[in-house]
């Protein structure tokens, strides 16, 4: 119903003002019905979903590139190459320790030449690890604590790692496909995993900054997380 002004004087003007009042008590009442009804609905989509797989913040990450079990594979990394793996946090978050799977240890690592660190969408670092010489000999889970510690937004993030030794670690990873298809329809500024690229190889470091679209396309689908 639709309220229309009442003219002065206008004879029984009760009830048209009445019949307005009930009408928009109606809607009023049906809309926090159906608002109800939606969030029930959004609730339960997110039960669903969460029982479908371990989410990341159910073992203590912020974000992960998947779920560990998956990454049932190993590759060799490259020395002096930057390797990475996009994260997307959902929420805010205070970056404290990225984390790899290492399917074996390098060997005779060069000791500064070791390293993990987290960029943000416009190639800044945003953390970096001390050097992991010592850590990375030996296979295993590794937790790896940042130099300085830092309050972040939610939005996608990079996990990189770069190694040089006589030889370097395997790491682990999902079962190969390619590349092409882990990052079907992403730029190379987007893309999930990257691997060297113009400005990612012949490296000890992780540089302060970097041309993201500059990334080579890469399917070593390693898993990462951070926390």
């Amino acid at each position: 119903m639709t309220y229309t002004p009442i003219a002065p004087g206008t004879l029984n003007w009760d009830v048209p003002v009445n019949a307005a009042f009930v009408d928009q008590d109606t809607r009023i009442t049906t809309n926090t019905a159906t608002g109800a009804t939606q969030n029930g609905r959004l609730t339960a989509l997110e039960a669903v979903t969460d029982s479908l797989d371990w989410q990341a913040d159910e073992q203590g990450f912020v974000a992960w590139t998947y779920d560990p079990l998956v990454a049932n594979s190993t590759s060799s990394l490259t020395a002096g190459t930057v390797f990475m793996a996009a994260v997307k946090a959902r929420k805010s978050f205070t970056l404290n320790n990225i984390n790899i799977l290492l399917g074996a240890g390098g060997t005779t690592l060069t000791a500064g030449q070791n390293f993990a660190g987290v960029y943000n969408d416009a190639g800044t670092l945003i953390g970096v690890t001390a050097d992991q010489s010592a850590s990375w000999a030996t296979a295993g889970y590794k937790t790896m604590a940042v130099t300085s510690p830092s309050s972040q937004t939610a939005g996608n993030y990079y996990v990189a790692i770069v190694s040089n030794a006589s030889t370097v670690p395997t790491i682990q990873r999902q079962a190969a496909a390619s590349a092409a298809a882990y990052n079907a329809g992403l730029s190379a500024a987007q893309a999930r995993w990257s691997s060297g690229g113009t400005g990612f190889t012949g490296l000890t470091s992780l540089p302060g900054s970097v041309t993201m679209s500059n990334r080579g396309s890469g399917a070593t689908t390693f898993w990462a997380a951070i926390n």
